[in-house]
């Protein structure tokens, strides 16, 4: 079923303090999703489609009598289907309107709508014969964001809902429903009889077997959905049987137990794993494969110490393990060491020369150091290697959104997704890349997608609240604070989530609160050490203070927001964000209009490709600078620079858009500036009009200017970036000539005009260097009138 979306004009206030700003209103497009299926084959409208398969998936079609695999991505469901999955395999479904559900082994699942419910129905046929494990008979993991009824029936109880997050665990004897956010109303089902009970956040509800229901406290959340993890790979994808392990000799046991290990890790089943590596070390304790994997267990279960001892354990046991060597450079970029972590990663490499696998991670750390030409070669070689590994082809499309290049960007990632639909990266990239052509809708059901496929990741909840933020409505700022508290609590050292939710609030005219938020956000910078360089964790802390120093500004601290902004250049002078604000608090002062201008023409050299105009009446010098708004819908902030983990830059979206804010008040002040932009992937555009008149507090004190500006902003290749302006500007005010004698005073009127022509261009050497060029060709003319 395909869906359209129309969009014609959205008002907007974001980020726009002062009590008499007028609107924001911007124009966006939006097209068919991208990924829709072609559901004409199987009926006439679907209820879901299958966005991730894992291992064995069939279905029952409604009007069929025997099972069917599912081998294709976006299979859909019809009214009736019955969908099944085997043991050791996993499947995620997208259910109109956005809901999500992510399938655990051995479910045999029915999903089926009415115009006011969804109901989707567990049950125990056919399960038990299939389940590798005999206590196990299905489970789910729900997301639900839309209004309408949703149900949830099993053998045991049956759950209704309305927007929340939850997991249905089936034991054949019995059902745990554990709701993570949200409220879910649990009644009676089959022979189970107990009053209805309400179980919400943080709460597991079990009901079954000999004893009464019972309701209990989640200690900790994500040990529930151990199922949904996914465990980053340090060997090729294989398949090995029990059987087949048995069959082997002795000496080789251990490598045939720990291929096992790895592909049930990579199916979510750890215990499973943790058993057949228990089976490798009991033949051979120093085993150093045995070991790697276990250090890529407890990186996972975030016991980072642990994981760098293994990891070093089994480097020292077999030196020229290549998989040791992976688990290693994980290990180390889980302790702030990033250089290290790429050294090791490509001693795996180096072992290894032909293993995409490893390619790939040396790819990711480069990117990661922001090294993108770099990145960009060893992921391309990697995917030469072999074009089935998945990670290459991931990285590979975040180099390419890097570049702007998002044509290639989504073929990458579509093909990372056919090669491998588990992988949440793969599908947040897809995501970034929908939104980067203008489609946010599309774009964050990808991201949503990702959260199903790991509901724990910290990152992934930040930027699905991002997305909700963006689309701008009382509900959807609702969800994207849920989302930021969720990413609080599954990471408490991520700093990532209290500094969108800081942008909220602060969006939503509530300073006090964005300053806590952006202060503590600060505090934890540092563990975003764990996926950046230093040099660009500097970059991620300058974009905290400049938006520390935007609260301050808003509570009227302009001294305090003036040191903040020059903290922020110190930490990264190449941030243009942080330049801007530095000219905007200069603003404030007297006699700093070179340094403003300075800086201002600074952080135009350095802005990266994006919506958001310059205004035309700061581009000018300007003595009634004081009275100008310095903050709304010309506002900038936030990270300029991608690397891999931070995807900021990339929620900029090509798309047309018309911009305008503006204030009034006493003695005839009048402020507006309108602005139209159009960005279009590596190039934007902007034209700008501004006006600001006020009659003054005495005759002859009257002040006018009107300003225009074009500005044609290109890259048309990595590290490069070209750019054109034009401004004019016109002014027409009233003064006084005092001579020596306090008596004679002389009324006089200047009327000024000015025209500016620039040519601009930055080339960035490497990630420490870079080049800036401006040529400026500036005619002014002022008339004097006694």
């Amino acid at each position: 079923m395909q869906r359209c979306r129309w969009i014609a004009l959205q008002g907007s206030s974001r980020g726009l303090s002062p009590p008499l700003l007028l609107s924001v209103f911007l124009i966006t497009t939006s097209g068919i999703p991208a990924l829709a299926a072609d559901v004409s084959a199987a009926c006439g409208s679907s209820v879901a489609r299958v966005v991730s398969i894992q291992g064995s998936i069939e279905v029952l079609r409604a009007h069929q009598k025997d099972w069917s695999k599912i081998t294709r991505l976006d299979t859909p469901l019809c009214e009736g289907d019955k969908l099944r999955t085997g043991a050791s395999s996993r499947a995620a479904l997208f259910i109109q309107p956005e809901t999500l559900v992510r399938v655990d082994q051995s479910t045999n699942i029915t999903i089926s709508q009415t115009a006011e419910e969804t109901l989707v129905e567990f049950s125990q046929e056919d399960i038990v014969a299939t389940s590798s494990a005999a206590h196990t008979c299905g489970g789910g993991y729900f997301i639900t964001r839309f209004p309408r009824k949703f149900r949830v029936n099993t053998p045991h109880l049956n759950a209704a809902v309305e927007g929340t997050e939850f997991l249905v665990a089936m034991r054949c004897e019995s059902t745990d429903l554990s709701v993570f956010e949200g409220k879910v109303l649990a009644t009676s089902a089959g022979t189970n009889t107990f009053p209805s009970q309400s179980v919400v956040s943080g709460q597991t509800l079990t009901v079954g077997g000999a004893d009464p229901p019972a309701l209990k406290l989640q200690v900790k959340p994500a040990d529930a959905v151990q199922w949904t993890l996914y465990y980053p790979p340090i060997t090729p994808a294989g398949t090995v049987t029990v059987e087949e392990c048995l069959a082997v000799a002795q000496d080789n046991r251990v490598s045939c137990l720990i291929a096992r290990a790895e592909q049930r890790l990579r199916a979510g089943r750890v215990e499973e794993a943790q058993a057949n590596i228990g089976d490798a070390l009991a033949i051979a304790p120093n085993s150093s494969d045995a070991k790697a994997l276990s250090s890529i267990i407890s990186l996972v279960r975030n016991d980072k110490a642990e994981a760098l001892r293994l990891a070093k354990e089994a480097v020292d046991a077999t030196a020229n393990s290549a998989p040791a060597w992976l688990a290693l450079s994980y290990a180390q970029q889980s302790d702030f060491k990033l250089e290290a972590a790429l050294t090791s990663a490509q001693r795996a490499t180096g072992l290894m020369s032909s293993s995409a696998l490893a390619l790939a991670r040396v790819a990711e750390l480069q990117l990661s150091l922001g090294w993108t030409r770099e990145a960009e070669k060893t992921a391309q070689k990697a995917v030469a290697a072999n074009p089935s590994e998945s990670r290459a082809h991931m990285i590979l499309g975040f180099v390419h959104l890097a570049q702007i290049n998002v044509k290639e960007a989504r073929e990458d990632f579509g093909q990372a997704i056919e090669n491998d639909s588990t992988d949440p990266l793969s599908r947040l990239g897809m995501g970034l890349a929908i939104i980067r052509e203008g489609k946010l809708v599309e774009g964050r059901e990808q991201i949503e997608i990702a959260v199903a496929l790991e509901p724990t990741n910290s990152l992934l909840r930040s930027y699905v609240g991002k997305a909700y933020y963006e689309e701008n409505t009382k509900e959807r700022d609702n969800l994207a604070s849920i989302q930021f508290e969720l990413a609080k609590q599954f990471d408490l050292n991520d700093p990532t989530p209290w500094f969108y939710n800081a942008i909220a609030k602060q969006s939503l005219n509530n300073p006090v609160e964005a300053h806590r938020e952006f202060e503590v956000s600060i505090d934890k910078n540092d563990n975003r050490a764990v996926y950046r360089s230093r040099l660009l964790l500097d970059s991620d802390r300058a974009a905290r203070d400049i938006s520390l120093a935007q609260t301050y500004r808003q509570l009227g601290f302009d001294q305090i927001a003036l040191r903040e902004a020059t903290s922020a250049v110190n930490e990264d002078p190449v941030n243009s964000s942080s330049h801007r604000f530095l000219a905007e608090a200069y603003e404030k002062l007297p006699r700093s209009e070179i340094a403003r201008d300075s800086e201002y023409l600074q952080a135009q050299l350095r802005q990266p490709i994006s919506q958001v105009p310059l205004s035309a009446l700061r581009a000018q010098a300007n003595p009634l600078s004081s009275f100008l708004p310095t903050s709304g819908a010309f506002d900038v902030g936030g990270p300029s620079r991608l690397a891999f983990n931070e995807f900021t830059p990339l929620f900029d979206r090509n798309g047309a858009g018309l911009y305008f804010d503006g204030l009034t008040g006493g003695k005839g002040t009048d402020l507006h500036q309108v602005a139209a932009t159009m960005v279009y992937d590596n190039m934007a555009m902007s034209v700008a009009q501004g006006h600001f008149e006020m009659n003054g507090f005495e005759p002859n004190r009257d002040f006018l200017q009107n300003s225009t500006s074009v500005f044609i902003q290109g890259a048309p290749s990595t590290g490069l970036n070209l750019q054109a302006q034009y401004t004019e500007s016109h002014t027409d005010r009233g003064d006084f000539f005092f001579a020596f004698d306090p008596i004679f005073v002389v009324p006089i009127r200047l009327q000024e005009t000015s025209r500016v022509m620039r040519i601009g261009a930055r080339y960035e050497l490497n990630s420490q260097s870079e080049l800036l060029l401006s040529i400026i060709d500036q005619s002014f003319n002022a008339d004097l009138f006694l």
